[in-house]
């Protein structure tokens, strides 16, 4: 494209001045990562000579690691196609240039790319295969709150039960106000996600800073006799909520169903505070036989197959994954 620079910024004090809608590619969201060990946030902005900002999209290069199985590696994450200006008509062309830069930067500092959250399955198709990257198909379901309460949205009669359950024996729900209520969120969201193969838990650093963003996001816990039973982490984003992170401690308290109390809780703290749709990110791959992706979809949620796209920086390795996965 003519007439259009592509410029990246890695401080949040050198960001232009520009309008941010999506909470995935703001400047509030860049500061957190910014203030978490282990994150090196990215922002990619596109310039014109004569409009001005166009777009931009911000990717996050996140440091992992354990002592057992002894491993590090670093990977870079994006959520969606980014952040545009308004009455953009060429986003596809504009979102190219940001890949390509992206690309370049990202293939020297890490280990593979993950791109999730694509507002179509089939966005920046030509152009994410032009680059190198692969996709993989994915489950993502979504609960419609703009028209139905959450009530009138269950449909599994299990669910129904052990909401009902719960409810009855005082099962309750509260956003974190105190420290120790968030001592006890970390503990056991930490240790949750410690078992998870695929998905890691943040630093603490990362759900204070999310906790003291009272704006775009909020952190529930769910009590029973004063025990947090269930955790998660909501965020905001033009008129919807993305349910982030949850964790439950199921095998401890098997008869106050911490996990389906925990997604009902997130689902009436955002139809109660009036967001049109709550989106439950990473469902996971979409097999037919899924526990969590099945509970989900009691809650009455729809659910659309998308594509992850993912590209690894070892070339032969990424050609090998490509042939993998390819469709």
């Amino acid at each position: 494209m003519k007439n259009i620079s592509v410029s990246v910024y890695n401080h949040s004090e050198d960001l232009p001045e520009m309008e941010y809608k999506n909470f995935f590619h703001s400047k509030s969201l860049f500061r957190i990562y910014e203030m978490t060990a282990g994150y090196f946030p990215h922002m990619i902005v596109v310039k014109s000579e004569t409009n001005g900002i166009l777009c931009h999209l911000l990717a996050v290069i996140r440091r992992r690691g354990a002592w057992f199985p002894p491993y590090l590696y670093t990977q870079c994450r994006i959520y969606g196609e980014g952040d545009y200006s308004e009455n953009i008509s060429n986003k596809h062309e504009l979102f190219y240039a940001m890949l390509i830069k992206l690309t370049r930067i990202m293939s020297f500092r890490c280990l593979y790319i993950e791109i999730s959250d694509m507002s179509e399955k089939m966005y920046g198709y030509k152009w994410l295969k032009r680059c190198g990257y692969f996709p993989i198909r994915w489950m993502e379901i979504h609960n419609s709150l703009h028209s139905k309460s959450p009530k009138e949205l269950l449909s599994d009669r299990k669910i129904i039960r052990h909401v009902n359950s719960g409810i009855r024996n005082g099962v309750t729900a509260s956003t974190v106000e105190s420290e120790e209520d968030f001592n006890q969120f970390y503990k056991m969201t930490k240790a949750f996600y410690k078992m998870r193969l695929r998905r890691f838990c943040p630093p603490a650093s990362f759900f204070s800073a999310l906790l003291d963003d009272k704006e775009d996001a909020k952190l529930i816990v769910t009590k029973y006799k004063k025990k947090i039973i269930g955790s998660c982490a909501i965020v905001f984003s033009e008129g919807n909520a993305y349910l982030w992170y949850a964790a439950y401690r199921s095998k401890s308290f098997p008869m106050q169903h911490p996990n389906t109390m925990t997604l009902w809780n997130a689902l009436n703290y955002a139809y109660e505070h009036n967001y049109s749709h709550l989106f439950f990110m990473d469902v996971g791959l979409p097999f037919h036989n899924s526990i969590i992706k099945d509970m989900i979809l009691g809650f009455g949620g729809k659910p659309v197959s998308t594509n992850r796209w993912f590209r690894c920086s070892i070339p032969w390795i990424n050609n090998i994954l490509s042939w993998l996965w390819r469709e």
